[in-house]
This record gives structure tokens, sequence and C-alpha cells, in this order.
């Protein structure tokens, strides 16, 4: 699976380090890097951002975590390479690619995944410790959300989620 620790460098080190310290408005948002590694790369899909490599201070995530947290990154990674359409791939080679993918898989799909971390880091640290109050809090309730559902759960279908999050959405704003 992974032989290195898996390392950010520059800003993106900077930013991770915020996103999981104290230091970020008296709160941490993730536990663990790792838990960062896992939803960097959704978040850079789902907000179009890619991010190149950088120098500076470096942030490490040791190979036996991601060793342990293995099935999950994967998950997310594939997740990532099956919706990413600016891979210039059509949906079968997508599909492929995606399932075909592992976690000792080097070249373009694993630099795209990472560009993806990248974007997502900057993504998360401009809304959760930038942003405005407003943004922040509605950020925060949408991750105490999810912290309750079990979205992996096989009873938890698309529908449920769908259904949970449209309550959540038309809930009083406080």
């Amino acid at each position: 699976m992974f032989d290195n620790d898996y390392v950010l460098r520059g800003r993106h080190a900077e930013f991770a380090d915020k996103l999981v310290s104290e230091s970020t408005k008296g709160v941490a948002v993730f536990k663990r890097l790792v838990d960062l590694l896992y939803i960097a790369p959704i978040v850079g899909l789902l907000f179009d951002r890619d991010a190149v490599v950088e120098s500076g201070t470096e942030k490490r995530i040791f190979a036996a975590v991601l060793n342990k947290e293995s099935e999950s990154l994967l998950f997310a990674f594939r997740l990532v390479l099956l919706l990413d359409q600016k891979l210039g791939l059509d949906d079968q080679d997508r599909t492929r690619q995606a399932f075909s993918y592992s976690l000792s898989t080097e070249g373009l799909l694993s630099a795209r995944i990472e560009s993806r971390v990248r974007g997502g880091i900057e993504v998360l640290h401009e809304h959760l410790c930038e942003g405005d109050a407003r943004k922040r809090d509605l950020l925060d309730n949408l991750v105490q959300y999810l912290e309750v559902v079990d979205i992996t759960s096989p009873t938890s279908t698309v529908e449920d989620l769908l259904a949970e999050c449209r309550k959540v959405s038309r809930a009083p704003s406080m």
C-alpha cells in the first residue's frame, strides 16, 4: 500500500496545520491530518480547484497511518476519479481507471488526485479559517450532521441522504 509518508508542502502544509490545530477560531476542524486527506480531494473536485506542489514548510502523514486508513482513502480517491470529467476520459474509461486504481498507482491519476487534495485544502482553509461566521456555522452544521449519518452503511441509500439534506436545508436558521 503506502511505502512512504504523504507530505504536504508550502502553504498547503500551513493551511493543513491550521485546519487540524485548535488555533482555528479555538476549534480544530479536523482531528487528524489523514481526515483532511480523506475529504480534501472531494472538496477540490466539488469546487473544481487544483493546485500545484509548493516548496517550504512540510507537514507529514506517516505511512503507518495511511495504511490503517487505506480503505477510506481508496474510496475517496476512486470517487474523485469516477466524477472528475477533466481527466478527458469518457464514463466507461473513468470507471475502468477508478476501479483499477490502487494506492500504489503512479502517474497522471495520482498526480491528479494530489492536485485535487491541494485544491481542496485551499478551499477548506478559505471557507473555514478565513470565511465569515455564517459560512463557518453552515459548514459546522454540515460536519456535525455527517458525523451522525453513517453514509457508509449498506442500509443508507442516496435517496435517504438527500432526504436528510433537504430536511436540514429547510430548517430555520439560528
